[in-house]
């Protein structure tokens, strides 16, 4: 029963550890577009992410995939 709640617990960790990787690759992939198209330095764009995300409530991922979703409807 141990390595049944171990093996359980490990999927659990592997599962949020792929979402903090997949959340990491979409905002980095919205600080890049806010980089080229609004001038903004690395750290300003993090922090512009941050703000959006705090201000509406929102996930940093969310406010990341509005940026990209916004940036696929005005090409």
């Amino acid at each position: 029963m141990a390595r049944w709640n171990e093996r359980v617990q490990r999927r659990k960790e592997l599962a949020q550890l792929q979402e903090r990787l997949e959340t990491r690759k979409l905002v980095d992939r919205a600080k890049g577009y806010l980089m080229d198209h609004q001038g903004l330095s690395e750290a300003e764009a993090f922090r512009k992410i941050q703000q959006l995300a705090m201000n509406s409530r929102k996930t940093m991922r969310e406010v990341a995939q509005a940026i990209l979703l916004a940036r696929q409807l005005s090409a």
